[in-house]
C-alpha cells in the first residue's frame, strides 16, 4: 500500500511539472506573439514592464510612444521625470514648447516604515501626465526598465530640440548677436 502511495504521488508531481512546463510554453508563445505584432506595426519595443496582468509593452513609432491605452505624441511632451517612491530624481524638459505650466508637484511623502523603491517615469504633456509605472521589483529589475523608458523619451526631447531649434533661444542668441 505504501509503495502505491508512493508511485502516486511521484505520478502526480510528474503531471504538475509537466502542466507547468506546457504552461510556460503557451505563455512564451502569446508573449512571442505580441512581440511580432507590435514590430509588424511599426513600433519597436523599449521595455516589457511586468504588470498584474502579464507584461506591458512602452514602445515607440515615429510619431508616439505608446504605453498601456495611452498614445503618447512626441510633439506634445513637455518634460519626462524618473520618480523613485514619488520623487523626481531626473528631470529632462523640453525648450520647444513656449512658456510651459510648472510641473505639476510631486506627491512624495517620507514613510516611517522602510518599504522597497517604487520606480516610476512620468511623460507631462501639455494638457495631462502619464505615468509609466515600472514597479518595485528586487535586484534592479524596475530601476533598468524606468530608466530604459526615461532615456528614450529624453533622447527623443534632445532629437526634436535638434532638428527645430527652440524659437526662444533662436530669439535670445540673435537678440545678443545684433547687440555685439
Amino acid at each position: 500500500m505504501r509503495d502505491f502511495v508512493a508511485v502516486l504521488i511521484v505520478f502526480l508531481l510528474v503531471a504538475f511539472a509537466l502542466r507547468m512546463a506546457t504552461s510556460l510554453q503557451w505563455y512564451k508563445r502569446g508573449q512571442s506573439k505580441i512581440r511580432r505584432t507590435i514590430t509588424a506595426s511599426g513600433q519597436s519595443i523599449i521595455a516589457e514592464i511586468p504588470g498584474t496582468d502579464g507584461l506591458e509593452f512602452f514602445t515607440e513609432d515615429t510619431r508616439a510612444f505608446h504605453w498601456k491605452k495611452h498614445i503618447i505624441q512626441k510633439e506634445e511632451i513637455r518634460s519626462t521625470r524618473l520618480l523613485i517612491s514619488g520623487a523626481p530624481i531626473s528631470v529632462r524638459v523640453s525648450q520647444l514648447l513656449p512658456d510651459p505650466t510648472p510641473l505639476p508637484p510631486s506627491d512624495f511623502q517620507q514613510s516611517d516604515t522602510i518599504e522597497r523603491e517604487h520606480w516610476d517615469v512620468a511623460i507631462d504633456l501639455k494638457h495631462t501626465t502619464v505615468v509609466v509605472e515600472c514597479g518595485s521589483i528586487r535586484e534592479r529589475v524596475s530601476q533598468e526598465l524606468a530608466r530604459q523608458v526615461f532615456e528614450a523619451v529624453a533622447n527623443d526631447i534632445e532629437l526634436s530640440e535638434k532638428a527645430q531649434p527652440p524659437e526662444r533661444l533662436t530669439t535670445s542668441a540673435q537678440e545678443s548677436h545684433n547687440d555685439g
